[in-house]
C-alpha cells in the first residue's frame, strides 16, 4: 500500500473510437480500489474529435466516481495529444503512467523522456484490422521493451510479450475479474424476460459485443440460423454496437430471421438481459479475456465460446462451458443439445459461479495489480509473482 503523505498518482491512458468496452470497465472501477490503498488514480481517453462516444465514458466515470479528462486526437501522428498529455501528468504530478494500448504505450515511452515516471501497460489483446494497424501493433510491441512492469490478461498474450523480448522478471499474468456484488442473479430466467417482454416460451441466446469484424457476430447469427432450422424455438439478441451493424443486419434479413434478431445497440446496464437469456454465445476470432462472459457466467448463464485468448482456461477446458470449435457448422448441434438438457446446463452454471468466484474476483485482482504498483513507488516492497 502506498504511503498516504506521498499519494502517488496513477494515470490509466487509452484510445476508444466508440463508447468502451471490457478494459474500460476495468479502468474505472479500479480507482476505487486505488484511493483505498493511498493512490490517486485518473484516466485520460485518446478519441477522435467530435466522437459521441467518449460521453457514455464520462457517464459511466462520473458514476464511479473517477476523473476522466478527455484529449480529443486526430489520428496515429497527431502531436497535440502528446503535449497535452505531458501537461496532464505535469499538472496531476503522475508517478505511474499505465496504458492499455499500442498508442498509449508509444506515447508513455515519449514522455518518459520529458518527465520522469513509471510505465505499466496491460495487454488485452489487439486487433489488427489493416497494414496501419499492424504497424502501430508493432510499433507497441517494441515500446513493450522499455516499460517497466507488463501485465497479460491471458496466457497467450503473456506469451506474445516474451517474444517480443519483454524480460520475464517484468512480466505478469493478471487476468481480468468482476465485481462479484454487482454481477449475482438477482431474477430467474423467467422473470428477467417477462420485465423485457420476451416470449418465456422461447429460448433466448444472446451475443454482448462491438459489432467489428473480430468478434464475428456473422458466425452467431449463422448458428442461431441454423437451431432454427433444427427445430429450437428461439430467439437471438445482440447487444452492442459498431461498424458492421448495417451488415449484419442485411444478413439477419437475408437469413429471414428479422423478426428473431433482435439488434439492442448499446445498453448501459445489461444485466438484466444477461438475466434474461437462455445461453450466451461469444464467437471471436481475437479476444484477451472478454468481461462478456465473466458476467454472464457469474450471472449463471451458460456460454458457448471459441477458444481464443484466455476463454478457454476460464472456461476449465469446456466444464465451465462449452468450447466451439474451428468448424462452425458443429456449433447448432452442440447448443441445441445443452438448450435441451437440463442436468447439463445446470451443471455448466454450478461450475461457471464457482470458477468465477474462486478466480475471478475483481478485489483479488486489484490487490495483485496494487503490489505491482507498490513495487515501482517503493522498491523495496515484495515482488508479486508473475
Amino acid at each position: 500500500m502506498a504511503h498516504q503523505q506521498h499519494r502517488p498518482t496513477v494515470l490509466h491512458v487509452r484510445v476508444v473510437a466508440d463508447q468502451g468496452g471490457g478494459p474500460d470497465k476495468t479502468i474505472l472501477r479500479s480507482m476505487r480500489y486505488l484511493r483505498q490503498a493511498g493512490y490517486r488514480a485518473a484516466a485520460a481517453y485518446i478519441h477522435p474529435p467530435g466522437h459521441d462516444g467518449i460521453n457514455t465514458i464520462l457517464e459511466r466515470a462520473k458514476r464511479e466516481k473517477a476523473p476522466v479528462f478527455a484529449i480529443a486526437d486526430r489520428g496515429a501522428f497527431d502531436a497535440t495529444s502528446a503535449f497535452r498529455l505531458a501537461r496532464l501528468c505535469r499538472d496531476l504530478n503522475v508517478t505511474i503512467w499505465h496504458a492499455h494500448d499500442y498508442k498509449s504505450e508509444a506515447l508513455g515511452l515519449m514522455i518518459r523522456g520529458l518527465r520522469h515516471i513509471k510505465l505499466i501497460s496491460t495487454l488485452h489483446g489487439y486487433v489488427h484490422a489493416d497494414r496501419k494497424a499492424q504497424f502501430l501493433y508493432e510499433i507497441g510491441r517494441q515500446c513493450l521493451r522499455a516499460y517497466d512492469r507488463v501485465i497479460a490478461v491471458s496466457p497467450d498474450l503473456l506469451e506474445s510479450a516474451r517474444k517480443a523480448s519483454v524480460s520475464p522478471d517484468r512480466l505478469s499474468h493478471i487476468p481480468n475479474a468482476i465485481e462479484l456484488n454487482d454481477f449475482s442473479r438477482t431474477l430467474t430466467t423467467t422473470e428477467a424476460k417477462q420485465i423485457l417482454n420476451l416470449n418465456p416460451e422461447r429460448y433466448a441466446l444472446g451475443v454482448v459485443a462491438r459489432l467489428s469484424g473480430e468478434k464475428r457476430v456473422d458466425r452467431a447469427i449463422e448458428t442461431f440460423h441454423h437451431l432454427l432450422q433444427l427445430g429450437i424455438d428461439a430467439e437471438l439478441h445482440i447487444l452492442g454496437d459498431g461498424p458492421q451493424r448495417d451488415q449484419l443486419e442485411q444478413q439477419a434479413q437475408a437469413r429471414n430471421a428479422l423478426s428473431r434478431i433482435h439488434f439492442h445497440g448499446w445498453t448501459a446496464d445489461i444485466r438484466n438481459h444477461i438475466q434474461a437469456l437462455d445461453l450466451q454465445l461469444l464467437t471471436s476470432t481475437v479476444e484477451g479475456l472478454p468481461n462478456a462472459l465473466l458476467e454472464a457466467m457469474a450471472l449463471e448463464v451458460p456460454v458457448a465460446a471459441t477458444p481464443v485468448g484466455g476463454v478457454r482456461n476460464l472456461l476449465e477446458q469446456g466444464k465451465a462451458g462449452i468450447l466451439l470449435d474451428d468448424q462452425p457448422e458443429n456449433w447448432a448441434p452442440r447448443i441445441a443439445a445443452l438448450l435441451t438438457d437440463g442436468n447439463a446446463r445446470n451443471n455448466l452454471i454450478r461450475n461457471a459461479r464457482a470458477r468465477i468466484e474462486t478466480h475471478y474476483s475483481f478485489l483479488n485482482r486489484m490487490q495483485r495489480v496494487i503490489e505491482i504498483y507498490d513495487q515501482l513507488v517503493m522498491p523495496n516492497a515484495t515482488p508479486n509473482a508473475a
